[in-house]
């Protein structure tokens, strides 16, 4: 018997969905920047974490509501 696919309670609006696909762009730019400023012997601890928590949160929104 094949698996039956789960559809979400809640589905991201189009413009939302749009919006997030292309934040890939922004967080490839704002990883470079931070490691630019890491080069330069700045701490980034805590510019990093909460950039890896808005990949996750990104990721996260497309696989279950996307």
């Amino acid at each position: 018997m094949p698996a039956k696919k789960e559809e979400p309670i809640f589905k991201l609006p189009a413009e939302m969905k749009a919006r997030l696909e292309t934040t890939n762009t922004d967080i490839e730019k704002a990883q470079k920047a931070i490691e630019v400023m890491k080069s330069l012997g700045m701490d980034v601890s805590e510019m990093q974490d909460k950039l890896n928590w808005a990949k996750q949160v990104r990721e996260t929104l497309l696989k279950e509501f996307g």
